[in-house]
């Protein structure tokens, strides 16, 4: 039986939290471990301050850096996981591929499309180097079980979603907490790059690609930073689908609840953690091609049994599980050939979506899916290019 051993770079609070998962460690007070995931072990933590590592120092069989380059020259390590601020994430990968080290990638894979590229070049020169992308939701029995139900078509031509992701509220203090925070030139963008890259996998992963995409990036709406606190997403899909997805980190009270509508069924998804499926009797367009209106609502009253049967899906992956079985997935990847869970393609698709929005938002215009790299890497220098003279002339 093979063991990966894995190195984490940025020991903030995700690195931390995977270290003790990759250690055996209770992930916080009062928590019971978990077990060490299957094949996979930690030899090794990486980061710029000290600090965050005092505990590992003495760790038997734990390596200590303060230089992830000299982590990738030491070979303590077949597999690395990046936990560091979002811009850094295409250069160390990059760096780790050609060292022959296999890559786990906090999301999202990068800010820029075209960094991801850089990516995926250095991994078609580097082909017995996998890498992935850390979309644990992709493990969740909800999404887990309508994604099947769509592969199937048991539920008919998917028409249309609406998401409504308001469940991310942050005060200025949060962003004030970091220099690096709610800034372009630190975290390359708000609430797309930062908190919802999960939800825009779900829906590529879900629904596929968008043929185009609208959208309205409000920047600095409630809160004092100058990258998107709230965003609005329409996306068209082949064969006339739509989707529309909302975000904010300002509604106190905010709800994750995503709603899909089939020709053959309904789906609605509450807080990640349960999915109540509605199976039609009939193909809708059968309905309207047999029923009156009228006909139809009485028998909604009456005989509901005659119109749709009703399915429940739970997730009971709990806090911790998620991540774990994705470096399972990842060491199984590496050591049998299992396939990844998420990819890097998966993750050029996720950014793609990002970028777009972006410079949609800017023309103010639906734009094809993709966007030119080059013309997202220009919105990206000149935020940055805004932000650095704001930052100057309030000084």
């Amino acid at each position: 039986m093979g063991e990966i051993r894995f190195g984490i770079i940025g020991m903030g609070t995700q690195g931390q939290l995977y270290a003790r998962i990759l250690a055996a460690k209770p992930l916080m007070a009062g928590m019971t471990a978990l077990e060490r995931p299957a094949h996979c072990r930690l030899s090794a933590v990486c980061n710029r301050s000290s600090a965050s590592l005092k505990e590992w120092e003495n760790e038997p069989g734990i390596s200590v850096f303060s230089d992830y380059k000299e982590m990738l020259a030491a070979h303590v390590c077949d597999a690395i996981v990046i936990t560091v601020p979002h811009l850094s994430h295409a250069e160390i990968a990059v760096e780790a591929i050609r060292h022959k080290i296999h890559v786990l990638c906090e999301k999202p894979a990068a800010i820029a499309a075209s960094d991801v590229q850089k990516m995926l070049a250095a991994s078609v020169e580097n082909p017995s180097v996998s890498v992935g992308i850390m979309f644990n939701q992709r493990v969740n029995q909800v999404y887990k079980a309508l994604k099947n139900k769509i592969s199937s078509g048991e539920l008919g031509m998917f028409r249309r979603y609406n998401w409504i992701a308001n469940n991310w509220w942050r005060p200025d203090s949060y962003y004030a907490s970091g220099s690096w925070r709610g800034t372009w030139q630190g975290e390359g963008g708000g609430i797309l790059v930062n908190q919802v890259p999960h939800q825009l996998d779900l829906c590529a992963w879900l629904f596929g690609r968008p043929e185009s995409l609208f959208a309205i990036c409000r920047e600095g709406a409630y809160r004092h930073i100058s990258v998107d606190d709230e965003v609005t997403l329409v996306s068209t899909y082949p064969g006339g689908a739509t989707g529309v997805f909302t975000a904010c980190t300002t509604d106190p009270l905010g709800k994750n609840r995503l709603e899909i509508d089939f020709s053959k069924g309904k789906v609605i998804v509450n807080e990640d953690q349960e999915a109540t499926i509605y199976h039609f009797t009939k193909d809708e367009a059968d309905w309207n091609d047999t029923y009156d209106y009228r006909v139809f609502l009485g028998a909604m009253r009456r005989d509901p049994d005659s119109i749709y049967t009703t399915e429940i899906i739970k997730n009971s992956v709990i806090f911790g599980q998620n991540y774990k079985l994705m470096f399972e997935n990842f060491a199984a990847h590496i050591l049998y050939g299992e396939p990844l869970i998420a990819d890097l393609k998966d993750g050029l698709v996720e950014t793609q979506i990002a970028n777009t929005a972006y410079l949609s938002a800017k023309r103010h215009a639906q734009l094809p899916f993709p966007c030119e790299e080059e013309d997202y890497h220009a919105f990206l220098q000149d935020r940055i290019a805004a932000e650095t003279r704001n930052a100057h002339a309030n000084k």
